[in-house]
């Protein structure tokens, strides 16, 4: 096995680069973090897996069709599943009767 590691701080050049070398080494599989890196590495490669442990909206961002089959090459874990703040506000009003939320906001899934 072997890995290469590239670092790059918020230098979008630097990622840029980064991005082109790694799809250059035509690795087995790339590891992401987050999607600042992400974008840089889907215009660097469209048939290198690309893996990211920490996604905030990856079908917002435009790297994958859904969750339930993202398609592509880019594949992950979202960090939040917008969905789930339901199901912890219900859970929450279930818990305790002093509960009484001031706003409540809603998003609507991106057609």
């Amino acid at each position: 096995m072997r890995i290469d590691t590239r670092w790059a701080t918020s230098n979008t050049a630097g990622i840029h680069k980064h991005a082109a070398e790694l799809a250059a080494l035509a690795p087995d599989i790339i590891l992401a973090h987050g999607a600042w890196t992400v974008a840089p590495l889907l215009q660097a490669t469209r048939s290198v897996p690309i893996v990211s442990p920490v996604f905030g909206d990856p079908v917002r961002s435009g790297f994958v069709d859904s969750l339930a089959r993202p398609g592509g090459n880019v594949t992950g874990f979202v960090s939040f599943e917008y969905g789930m703040a339901a199901k912890w506000l219900t859970w929450a009003l279930a818990r305790t009767r002093r509960f009484r939320p001031k706003a409540r906001t809603w998003l609507r899934p991106r057609s």
